[in-house]
């Protein structure tokens, strides 16, 4: 069998090379967005307060449950509270704008009205007894069974 070998010394250089610039690619466009958040992550907590203030207290009292059960977990969780606090922004401003559009389309179906129903009778459907005969399993003319019995 015969191997194909570049002739080009620098190709596994320009891959490499080629890694690097998409990796400083998404890591630009990371901090970027990062950057974005931050700025907008007093307004997008502000406003998930005034969209659903249950959604904001639930977490911290989440963050707050960590503490109780698992103290390593609850300083692990405020730490990336505060660290990615754009993150945790938006993630709350997105719940709350979220249960807040749903919670109005729930509130419009009406509060759970009844259904009507009918009564129906639990002997309503008797089936008469079937003979108890048992059917002789044949042996089938298919060779496919044979590949398993020998």
């Amino acid at each position: 069998m015969q191997t194909r070998q570049s002739s080009n010394p620098f190709a596994g250089i320009i891959a490499i090379l080629f890694i690097v610039f998409l990796i400083w690619l998404v890591f630009n466009f990371v901090k970027g967005v990062f950057a974005i958040l931050s700025f907008l992550a007093l307004p997008l907590f502000v406003l998930a307060l005034v969209f659903n203030y249950s959604v904001v207290t639930d977490y911290f009292k989440w963050v707050y449950n960590f503490f109780k059960t698992d103290v390593v977990k609850g300083l692990l969780a405020t730490g990336a509270t505060v660290i990615g606090y754009p993150l945790v922004a938006a993630y709350l401003f997105f719940k709350a704008f979220s249960t807040r559009r749903f919670g109005k389309k729930k509130d419009e179906k009406g509060p759970g009205d009844y259904i009507k129903y009918e009564e129906v009778e639990e002997d309503f459907l008797e089936l008469p007894e079937t003979p108890g005969e048992k059917v002789k399993q044949t042996r089938s003319q298919n060779n496919y069974d044979d590949l398993f019995n020998g």
